[in-house]
C-alpha cells in the first residue's frame, strides 16, 4: 500500500482540502438552521459524504483516503470557516474512524461492512461493564457523543473493575448504533449544531474482538495487526487525538477574521469621527494581532503534524516527553484561536450581538470547543510543566 502523499504535493490530499473549501460557503449559509436543529442537517451530511470528507483518515483497504494529519487539519479548518458545528462533527467522524483502525481486524471488517460507514461516540470512562463468556455486557449513559444521530457505529468507554471495585482497565467498545438509545439532551449555548447527545446502553453484549484497552493504546500497543506497516496507524494516540480537535478551531478563527473584514468595511464607529472602521488605526491593531495569532496557531499545527508523521515514518513511537509537549502545544493552539476570535468579537462593538452576524456564532462555538478536556490549556500546561521539572504526572493520558 503506498504512503499518503505529502500535503504540498498535488493529488488526493490537496483535492480533499479544495473540496472542503468549496463546501464551506454552503455550510455557512445553513449554519443558523443547523443551530436551530441542534445537530447537523441531513443535507450537510450528504454534502460532506459525497465530497469524501468523512474518509480522510479511513484506511485505503476499506475505501478511504488514508491521508496524514496535515491534510486532515487543513481540510477540517476549511470546513470550520463555514460552520464550526458541522466541521466539528466531520472531525469526530474522521477521528473515530482512525481510532477504529486500532481495533482487531475482525472488528474493522464488521464496521466497514456498512457502505459509507459513519462512526461516532466517546472514549471517556462511563457506565459499567461486566465480563461474561465470549465478551462483555455494558450498561450506562455516555455523554457528548457528537454526531451520534447520523452514525452507524458508536465507541463507548467504560472502566473494567474487579469484584472489589478495583480498577483493572479502561476499555473502549464498538457498538452498533441500533443497540443504543440516543437521548434528546443537547441543549447548550456553544457548538449547538453538533448533536452531541448522550446515548444509553442497556445490557448490550459486546464480543471480545470489539473491545480495545485504552491504556495499551496510549503507549502504542494497538490491537490492529494488519495495518502495522502503515505510518498513519502507527501515530501516537494521545497527540493525534488532541490535534484532531484543532482543525475546526483554526477554521473558526480564520472565518471570524474573514467576516470582520467584511463587517468593518464602510461601517462607522459610533461616537467617533471615523466613518469607516476599516480605516481606523485601532482596527488595524486589532485585526493584525488576531491574524498573527491564527498564523501562529497554524504554524504550531504544521509543526505538530510533521513531528507526528516523522516519528511514524521512522518506525518510532513518540517518547513520553514529546507526547506531553505535543498535547500542550495543542492546548496553546486552542488558546490562540480563542484569543483571536475574542479580539475580533470585541472589535465589532454592539453590532456583534445580532443573530445574523456569524462572528457571534464563532465566538460562542470557540468557547465550548477550546474547553475540551483533551486540550484545556490549564490542564495541558501543567502536564508539560511537570515534564520540565522531571515530576511524575497526574494523568495517564499522555
Amino acid at each position: 500500500m503506498p504512503s499518503p502523499a505529502p500535503i504540498d504535493s498535488p493529488g488526493e490530499g490537496s483535492d480533499l482540502i479544495e473540496r472542503a473549501a468549496q463546501c464551506a460557503p454552503i455550510l455557512s449559509d445553513r449554519a443558523s438552521e443547523t443551530e436551530t436543529l441542534r445537530r447537523p442537517l441531513d443535507v450537510n451530511i450528504e454534502l460532506l459524504r459525497d465530497a469524501g470528507l468523512f474518509k480522510v483518515l479511513q484506511p485505503r483497504i476499506y475505501g478511504g483516503h488514508q491521508q496524514p494529519l496535515s491534510v486532515f487539519l487543513r481540510a477540517m479548518a476549511e470546513l470550520g470557516k463555514g460552520c464550526g458545528s458541522t466541521a466539528w462533527v466531520a472531525m469526530i467522524y474522521n477521528g473515530i474512524m482512525w481510532f477504529v483502525s486500532l481495533f482487531p481486524e475482525q472488528a474493522q471488517e464488521e464496521v466497514h461492512d456498512t457502505p459509507e460507514v459513519i462512526t461516532a461516540g466517546q472514549i471517556g470512562p462511563a457506565g459499567n461493564v461486566k465480563r461474561v463468556d465470549g465478551g462483555y455486557v455494558v450498561n450506562g449513559r455516555f455523554a457528548f457523543a457528537s454526531g451520534c444521530h447520523h452514525s452507524h457505529w458508536l465507541v463507548a468507554g467504560s472502566p473494567l473493575l474487579d469484584e472489589k471495585g478495583k480498577f483493572l482497565d479502561h476499555l473502549v467498545f464498538l457498538v452498533p448504533t441500533r443497540d443504543a438509545m440516543i437521548k434528546d439532551d443537547w441543549h447548550v449555548t456553544s457548538m449547538q449544531g453538533t448533536g452531541s447527545s448522550s446515548f444509553i446502553l442497556e445490557d448490550v453484549f459486546i464480543p471480545e474482538h470489539r473491545k480495545l484497552s485504552l491504556p495499551q493504546a496510549v503507549v502504542g500497543n494497538y490491537a490492529c495487526k494488519h495495518l502495522v506497516d502503515e505510518n498513519l496507524y502507527r501515530n501516537a494516540f494521545v497527540p493525534l487525538a488532541a490535534w484532531f480537535l484543532l482543525g475546526p478551531m483554526i477554521g473558526m478563527a480564520e472565518g471570524a477574521i474573514q467576516e470582520f473584514r467584511r463587517f468593518a468595511k464602510g461601517k462607522p464607529i459610533n461616537y467617533t469621527f471615523y466613518e469607516d472602521q476599516s480605516e481606523a488605526t485601532v482596527t488595524h491593531l486589532q485585526i493584525g494581532e488576531a491574524a498573527l495569532k491564527v498564523e501562529a496557531a497554524k504554524a504550531l499545527s504544521e509543526r505538530a503534524a510533521a513531528d507526528v508523521f516523522n516519528c511514524a515514518e521512522r518506525g518510532e513511537y513518540m517518547d513520553f516527553d514529546s507526547r506531553a509537549r505535543s498535547r500542550a502545544q495543542a492546548g496553546y493552539t486552542a488558546q490562540l484561536c480563542r484569543e483571536a476570535i475574542d479580539i475580533v468579537q470585541a472589535a465589532c462593538g454592539g453590532g456583534v450581538i445580532h443573530e445574523k452576524n456569524p462572528i457571534q456564532r464563532f465566538s460562542r462555538d470557540i468557547q465550548g470547543a477550546s474547553n475540551h478536556a483533551m486540550i484545556r490549556p490549564t490542564s495541558v500546561y501543567e502536564m508539560y510543566g511537570r515534564v520540565l521539572f522531571d515530576l511524575p504526572q497526574r494523568t495517564a493520558q499522555i
